[in-house]
C-alpha cells in the first residue's frame, strides 16, 4: 500500500451557460404519409478555471503549482436537422428517417496560451414498425442508431493531482464510435379476464469502441488510463423481459422473468481483457386496490447474478441475491390517509467477497385532506424508520470486480403543507357594454 499527502489549497470557479431551440414542420404527403422536419440550433460556453497552491516559507498557500493549475475556454455550436417518414394504414405503422448533427468545437487553454478545435458531424438513424392485432395486442421493433464522440476529457484532460496513483492520460488520436439499438415488445391484454402479457427484448452493440487502456506499475501500485480504439471487438448489451399476470379472486397476480447482461473490453498492462456479466431475475407479483379505499402491491424475487473477467479468471462475483418491494395506501374517514412502502435488497457472498449485505428500507406516511376540494393537504413522513439505509454498490469494469460501501441520509421525519392550485384565475368575465 502507499500513501501520498496532497498538501494543496485549491480554488475552482467553473460555470456553464447553455441555449437549446427546436423547430418542427409535418407535411401531410397523402392519406397515409407525413413528413416531418425538424431543425435544432444549440449554443454553449463555459469556463473551468481550476487553480493550485502549494505552502510559502510564511506559511501561506500563494505559490501557485503551474503543473496542476488549468484555466479553460469552452464554446460549442451545434447544428442539427433531420427527416422522418411516417406512414400509417390499416393495422400497420411505419416511420423512418435520420437525422444528423453538425458540431464546432473549440477549447482555449488560457493558462498556457493554446487553443484545440474539432469538427465533426453526427449521425442519428431511426426505424420504427408496429402491428396492431387488435386495440388490446400489438407488436412492435424498432432500431435506432447514434455516434458516440469521444469526450473531453478523453481527448484532453484536465490536469490534477487530487489522485496521483490514478493518471489519466489524453488521447488526441481517437475516432467516434457508433452504437446501434433493437428492441421488440408483444403486448396482449384481455379485458373479461384481466390476462395480460408482455415480452420484450433489447440488444445493443458498439463499432469501432472507445475503450480503458490501463497500465499499472506493480513496484508502486500507481495506474494510468488512456482511452483508444479498439476496432477488432464489439461491445453489447442485452436484456429479455416477460411477463403474464391475471385476476384471481378479485386480486391480480404476475409472474415475471428478467435476464440481462453486457460484455466489455479493456486494456490491462498490454493484455485484452474481456469482462462479461450476467444477470436473472424471476419475480411474483400480486396487486389488489378498491377505488377510494385501499391500494396495495408488492412483489419479490431471487437474483443470481455472474461477473468473470479473462485475465483474472480465479476470480469472480458470482452470488445469490433477492429483491422486495411492497406499497399501499389506505384512505381513512375524516380524509385522512396513510401511505406506507418498503423495500428489501440482499447480495450474498460471492468468491470475490467474502461478506453478504441486507437491508429493509421502510417509509411511511399520514396525511390530511382539508376543504370541499380536497386541495390542502398536510403530511407527517417518516423515512427508513429501521434506521438501515447504507449505500452499496458491486460493479465490474477494466478487469476490476469492485464493492463499495458508503453512509448516506438514515431515518428522518418530514412535515409538509401543499396546496393544490387546479385553476389558473383570471377574474370574472367583464360583461360586454350595451348601446
Amino acid at each position: 500500500d502507499s500513501v501520498v499527502v496532497i498538501d494543496q489549497y485549491k480554488v475552482n470557479a467553473i460555470k456553464n451557460n447553455v441555449f437549446k431551440s427546436n423547430l418542427a414542420y409535418t407535411e401531410p404527403l397523402s392519406k397515409t404519409l407525413t413528413l416531418v422536419l425538424n431543425y435544432g440550433l444549440s449554443l454553449s460556453n463555459g469556463r473551468s478555471d481550476r487553480k493550485s497552491f502549494n505552502q510559502s516559507v510564511q506559511g501561506r498557500y500563494d505559490l501557485l503549482d503551474t503543473e496542476f493549475s488549468n484555466d479553460y475556454q469552452l464554446d460549442q455550436i451545434i447544428n442539427s436537422g433531420g427527416a422522418i417518414f411516417n406512414f400509417k394504414k390499416g393495422k400497420n405503422v411505419l416511420n423512418a428517417g435520420s437525422k444528423f448533427s453538425g458540431v464546432n468545437f473549440k477549447q482555449e487553454d488560457l493558462f498556457n496560451n493554446m487553443r484545440y478545435d474539432r469538427k465533426f458531424v453526427n449521425y442519428m438513424p431511426q426505424a420504427m414498425y408496429q402491428y396492431n392485432f387488435s386495440q388490446q395486442k400489438n407488436f412492435r421493433i424498432n432500431y435506432n442508431g447514434n455516434t458516440q464522440q469521444p469526450s473531453l476529457e478523453q481527448i484532453q484532460p484536465i490536469r490534477v493531482n487530487t489522485d496521483p496513483l490514478n493518471i489519466t492520460l489524453g488521447n488526441p488520436d481517437l475516432r467516434p464510435s457508433f452504437r446501434s439499438n433493437m428492441n421488440a415488445s408483444y403486448s396482449s391484454y384481455k379485458v373479461i379476464s384481466s390476462q395480460s402479457i408482455y415480452i420484450s427484448g433489447f440488444y445493443s452493440f458498439t463499432k469501432n469502441p472507445i475503450v480503458s487502456d490501463v497500465t499499472t506499475d506493480n513496484t508502486t501500485g500507481a495506474s494510468t488510463f488512456r482511452a483508444i480504439n479498439l476496432s477488432d471487438k464489439t461491445p453489447s448489451n442485452f436484456s429479455v423481459y416477460s411477463s403474464i399476470s391475471r385476476k384471481i379472486l378479485g386480486t391480480n397476480m404476475g409472474l415475471g422473468f428478467n435476464m440481462n447482461g453486457n460484455t466489455s473490453y479493456n486494456l490491462i498492462n498490454s493484455v485484452q481483457n474481456q469482462t462479461k456479466n450476467m444477470t436473472y431475475s424471476p419475480s411474483i407479483n400480486i396487486n389488489r386496490y378498491k377505488d377510494g379505499k385501499y391500494n396495495f402491491y408488492g412483489y419479490i424475487g431471487p437474483q443470481y447474478t455472474t461477473t468473470v473477467a479473462s485475465v483474472q479468471q480465479a476470480f469472480n462475483s458470482n452470488g445469490w441475491g433477492a429483491q422486495g418491494y411492497f406499497s399501499g395506501s389506505v384512505q381513512l374517514p375524516g380524509k385522512f390517509e396513510i401511505t406506507s412502502d418498503g423495500e428489501y435488497t440482499y447480495r450474498g457472498k460471492t468468491q470475490a467477497f467474502n461478506e453478504s449485505f441486507k437491508q429493509f428500507l421502510w417509509n411511511a406516511t399520514v396525511s390530511k385532506k382539508f376543504f370541499k376540494a380536497q386541495n390542502l393537504r398536510t403530511s407527517l413522513q417518516g423515512f427508513d424508520l429501521l434506521n438501515q439505509n447504507q449505500g452499496f454498490n458491486r460493479s465490474a469494469s477494466n478487469g476490476n470486480i469492485t464493492q463499495s460501501s458508503y453512509r448516506t441520509i438514515r431515518r428522518y421525519f418530514m412535515f409538509t403543507v401543499s396546496w393544490d392550485f387546479t385553476k389558473m384565475g383570471g377574474g370574472a368575465a367583464t360583461p360586454a357594454p350595451q348601446n
